[in-house]
């Protein structure tokens, strides 16, 4: 994210959720400028298809959750 501005294509469902994992880790700065952001919330609309991968990996659910590693990890939890 880029001045406030969300970029699509960067937070597009695309590989694996370890792929997801890499993009989410050490994010900072979105929510509270130069501070560990706690991680990134997908919601899937009802027309969204995800990759094979992922839907193997996520089955049904239509909205999750990916923790930021690094702020677990400084907030010792």
């Amino acid at each position: 994210m880029k001045d406030g501005a969300y970029d699509e294509n960067e937070w597009a469902l695309t590989g694996s959720v370890d792929d997801m994992i890499a993009k989410v880790d050490g994010l900072r700065g979105n929510v509270t400028k130069d501070r560990l952001d706690e991680g990134t919330v997908w919601h899937l609309h009802e027309d969204q298809q995800l990759s094979e991968g992922l839907a193997n990996e996520l089955g049904a659910n239509r909205c999750f959750k990916i923790i930021n590693n690094k702020y677990l990890t400084k907030n010792g939890l």
